[in-house]
């Protein structure tokens, strides 16, 4: 506003430069600017005129009055031009708008790169400044206002999150020299009473407890045992269910290691429960982070009862066929061999597919897709995951692959014939086996006596015991109630499907033999 200037004072203009102003009133400013221009400002009001007052000893004057010797000081102490803009009240800068000042008058423009990148290192080291990627420069004030301003951001943030940001800045801060001792004596009062709250969900409370272990060591070691008694109270599901609900995945790990830890009896069911009751990413994560652990015997086990029994394991085998196919040399080690997961996952991709087709009542209407076949689907459908896959397979693993391929249902069969066509091309020495289509009502399918009563023992155990141990998961499973969109339910049902195809694919084989000695 107007009165903020008065006659004779000198101010800046980004288009003119250095002016002075000379007639001054409550709607209007006139000034005389040193190149030969004078202006007026229309101030009334609200209006506020683009002028920056200037400081006797800041940049602008100081450049004019005294460059010589400016030149010299800021060549040394590259920092101390940022601090003249800001008494001049610029408290921001860009790479372009410093070089536009210092060139050439006070820097050679061929020494200005060097003298930036000085300039940068003391910005970053020095708690006032703050700099961007972009090399922006931004005075964030004095010690004591950074502290203060922390302090009120603090105690005015209505969320955990936003605090635990406040604190990771006022740490940074403390590296840098500032004092915070306020804001550390709020931080650790907040995060004690967060962490001792039982009504919170344990990782809020873990999470405090990890900050605490740094503003206040003594305070952590006093009260970290009630929380981990609590935690080696946890039954299996109440620590699956607070591993699920942490966000953050340093906080939700350092959990899953207190749980080995403190529990290590159940730690496996927790794990098990984990990979099956929730959602695909804390599926992921805690497969992911077992498999990345010292110890692969956790990790192995649950890939061993994936592998023997896919139906009721269908999310764990998911991932293991994810993994084998994405990063097969870290799986190398406690999976089975990759042609035993290609075989698997085509078979539990035909049966799930021939099962939601069979089963949907609206033949319009296409087949249902369960999440584990979609993720499958995709999976190989992803043409450059699985050539870097069959890149590092010998031939034999290849052949095999695009044979399942060429036969598995759930893709259409000109897709099938061009995805063969192009692995032809590509491995030209594989050999495709076409397996027997087993829709074909009148194939004859040649087996022995041996075959044919095993086929006919595992019709009668889905019938007599199988199928009603799927109907009872699915009861039980429906009263967990509503614990991550149910997911318990969902495998209950994927089990049913699973053996619903294979009880239609035995009926067919059985119905269509040739029993042969």
């Amino acid at each position: 506003m107007a009165k903020s200037f008065k006659e004779g004072d000198w101010v800046w203009h980004k288009t003119n430069g250095i002016g002075k102003v000379s007639l001054s009133s409550d709607s209007e400013l006139l000034v005389e600017f040193e190149g030969g221009k004078d202006e007026i400002f229309d101030t009334a009001g609200k209006k506020r005129a683009p002028l920056v007052k200037l400081s006797p000893r800041g940049f602008h004057l100081r450049k004019r009055d005294e460059a010589e010797q400016f030149s010299k000081h800021i060549n040394q102490e590259p920092l101390d031009a940022a601090l003249a803009l800001v008494e001049d009240q610029q408290a921001e800068i860009t790479p372009a708008e410093l070089k536009g000042l210092v060139c050439p008058a006070l820097i050679a423009e061929s020494e200005f790169v060097e003298w930036q990148a000085r300039l940068v290192q003391a910005a970053k080291s020095d708690p006032r400044f703050e700099v961007d990627k972009s090399g922006k420069i931004s005075y964030k004030g004095e010690l004591g206002e950074i502290a203060q301003e922390l302090l009120a951001r603090f105690r005015q943030s209505p969320s955990l999150k936003d605090k635990q940001k406040i604190v990771r800045d006022m740490m940074q801060l403390e590296q840098k020299g500032v004092p915070m001792e306020d804001v550390r004596e709020t931080a650790v009062t907040f995060f004690t009473g967060t962490a001792m709250n039982k009504t919170n969900k344990m990782g809020a409370r873990l999470e405090a407890l990890i900050f605490l272990e740094t503003l206040d060591p003594e305070q952590h070691d006093a009260i970290k045992g009630s929380i981990y008694d609590e935690i080696r109270m946890f039954d299996v599901e109440q620590s699956a269910v607070a591993v699920s609900e942490i966000m953050d995945n340093a906080v939700r790990k350092r959990l899953f290691e207190l749980l080995l830890e403190l529990s290590p009896e159940q730690f496996l069911d927790t794990a098990f429960m984990l990979t099956k009751r929730f959602k695909k990413t804390q599926r992921d994560w805690t497969l992911d982070t077992l498999l990345a652990m010292e110890d692969k015997s956790y990790i192995k086990h649950i890939v061993d009862v994936a592998m023997a029994d896919i139906a009721t394991n269908m999310q764990p085998f998911v991932w293991v066929s994810k993994t084998q196919i994405e990063k097969c040399s870290d799986i190398a080690d406690v999976a089975p061999p990759a042609d035993e997961v290609i075989s698997s996952m085509f078979r539990i991709l035909n049966n799930i597919h021939f099962t939601s087709a069979y089963s949907c009542r609206n033949n319009s209407d296409g087949p249902s897709v369960t999440r584990e076949e979609d993720e499958l689907v995709k999976l190989l459908k992803d043409e450059k995951k699985i050539g870097k896959f069959l890149d590092a397979q010998p031939a034999a693993v290849v052949s095999l692959f695009a044979s399942h391929f060429f036969d598995c249902i759930a893709f259409d069969f000109e897709e099938r014939q061009k995805r063969l066509r192009e692995l032809k091309n590509k491995y030209p020495d594989i050999e495709v086996t076409e397996a027997k289509r087993h829709s074909e009502q009148d194939d004859v399918y040649r087996i022995t006596r041996e075959k044919y009563d095993q086929l006919v023992s595992e019709l009668s155990d889905i019938n007599t015991s199988k199928m009603e141990e799927a109907l009872s998961d699915i009861r039980t499973a429906r009263e967990w109630g509503d614990i991550s969109e149910n997911a318990e339910l969902n495998i209950a049902q994927d089990k049913q499907r699973m053996l619903l195809g294979r009880k239609n694919e035995i009926e067919r084989i059985l119905d269509n033999c040739e029993v042969i000695d």
